[in-house]
Order: structure tokens, then C-alpha cells, then sequence
């Protein structure tokens, strides 16, 4: 299994907005089938949010974005997400060993 995290630092004052815009991408994940997840901090940096996903396999997680990642849904998505987050950030990929 592979674990696909990215962290994205959202912009002074926008974190509300962040929240609502990627429950829709939750949701939207849900819906396709996928898992999807997005978490805030309780303790630690206030302006953080990581989007995490679960895959069987890198081939999977490259097909899945290949398909959706090229949407309009998607592209729409991202032009407002972009909006609220700074550049930069960070991308992960976990492989699950227990």
C-alpha cells in the first residue's frame, strides 16, 4: 500500500476558505471511489493543511490523477485552491510495511 501526502501552507486568513474547498475534494475523492483525506492541526503550525491519500500501488496513484487530474472539475478546483495556498510545500510517498 502507498500512503500519497502533500502539505500545503495556507495563506494569513484564508484557512476557513482552505477547509471548505478541500472538503470538496474530499468529497469528490469519496465519490470517484478513491480515499482521500485532509487534516488541520491541533497542535503545531496553525496555517498547515495535508491532503493524504491511499493507493495500492504508484501506478494506481499516476492513473487515478492521470484520469481526474485532467478534468475540468479539477482544473476549476485548482485555480481556487491556488488562491489561498503559498507556494512550496511539501510532497510524500509512504509504502505501508506493517
Amino acid at each position: 500500500m502507498l500512503a500519497y501526502r502533500r502539505t500545503w501552507y495556507v495563506k494569513l486568513g484564508r484557512m476557513q476558505e482552505a477547509l471548505e474547498l478541500i472538503q470538496q475534494a474530499v468529497d469528490t475523492f469519496r465519490d470517484r471511489g478513491f480515499t482521500g483525506r485532509a487534516y488541520s492541526s491541533n497542535v503545531g503550525p496553525a496555517d498547515v493543511i495535508v491532503w493524504e491519500e491511499d493507493w495500492s500501488s504508484t501506478q494506481e496513484h499516476y492513473q487515478a490523477w492521470a484520469e481526474f487530474g485532467n478534468t475540468a472539475e479539477a482544473k476549476e478546483w485548482f485555480q481556487q485552491w491556488f488562491k489561498l495556498v503559498e507556494r512550496g510545500g511539501m510532497q510524500e510517498t509512504w509504502n505501508l510495511k506493517a
